[in-house]
């Protein structure tokens, strides 16, 4: 039988770490946690226009997926926790679609055509691939595929048993508006549905990212199951110039950009969808080893 620690396909990466580490690493986690779903949800190849900066920036996943590897996943499975990967995405070319999961090995995953209407939108479809997987998941790491980490899965202060938000926002923002960081979030099985729900509340009829969320998951759960693993305000925007960082940032570079594919059809039709298209989920019942 394969495990899922053998389906997940950075594993090779992940065990280039000292045999010293993974032994300081192993009282990181509560024995109860046996298997961790990471997944990625957003664009992994994109360029844009970023508003608060007034200059171009790009998300590569490529770029940062070494330091993912490093801090998310070689300290678990350094531990003995399994890890099983997930991602929605939207596409961008056939080849750098096939990197992306030929790199991932995802358990399950599933592609756009067209970019979705609200931001959350692509959390809302990761975590159906998660609540749809027939085996038992003890926890939930969500993140970007353009985020990177100062430190590590087992140096972050993060509380197993409840929901962990990144920080809040700004003092302004978080006294009037309990407005939070979408960058990270790691939650136990027992919050999966209840974070579901309260994400897709969560813009109500203007917004678009998963920066409410904080009021609407209070209310499900409890105040007491809901908490930060950094507690000072800030924007959500940070990146590696930060003067006070946090322990992760934004990748803003665009080195490995590659220009995605012109499909004018498929972009005529995005043109008047409002809704975005996605290919049914594809799931791996059987994945070789690495290397084998």
């Amino acid at each position: 039988m394969v495990t899922p620690r053998a389906r997940f396909g950075w594993w090779l990466l992940a065990f280039g770490i000292s045999v010293r580490l993974k032994t300081a690493l192993a009282s990181s986690f509560p024995d109860s946690l046996k298997r961790v779903a990471v997944a990625f949800h957003g664009q992994y190849m994109r360029k844009e226009e970023l508003f608060h900066a007034h200059s171009e920036g790009c998300s590569v996943y490529f770029n940062d997926a070494q330091n993912i590897s490093n801090a998310l996943v070689g300290p678990l499975l350094g531990s003995g926790v399994d890890v099983l990967t997930f991602f929605h995405t939207m596409h961008h070319c056939p080849k750098t679609d096939q990197k992306l999961v030929d790199m991932l090995r995802p358990v399950s995953w599933s592609f756009s055509d067209c970019k979705l209407p609200r931001i959350i939108d692509s959390y809302l479809r990761v975590l159906d691939l998660v609540l749809a997987h027939d085996s038992r998941i003890d926890a939930l790491v969500l993140s970007r595929f353009d985020v990177r980490y100062r430190e590590s899965i087992g140096q972050i202060k993060i509380d197993w048993d409840k929901t962990n938000l990144a920080f809040p926002d700004g003092p302004a923002y978080w006294a009037k508006e309990n407005k939070v960081s979408d960058l990270f979030h790691v939650l136990p099985a027992k919050h999966f549905k209840a974070f579901r729900a309260a994400l897709d509340i969560s813009t109500g009829k203007s917004r678009s990212a998963g920066h409410w969320i904080y009021r609407p998951l209070v209310k499900m759960v409890g105040k007491s199951e809901v908490r930060f693993i950094d507690p000072k305000g800030r924007r959500s925007n940070v990146d590696q110039f930060d003067p006070d960082p946090p322990f992760l940032f934004i990748d803003r570079s665009c080195k490995g950009y590659e220009i995605a594919c012109v499909n004018r059809t498929a972009q005529a039709r995005c043109a008047v969808s409002s809704k975005g298209r996605s290919r049914a989920p594809q799931r791996h019942k059987n994945r070789r080893k690495p290397g084998g």
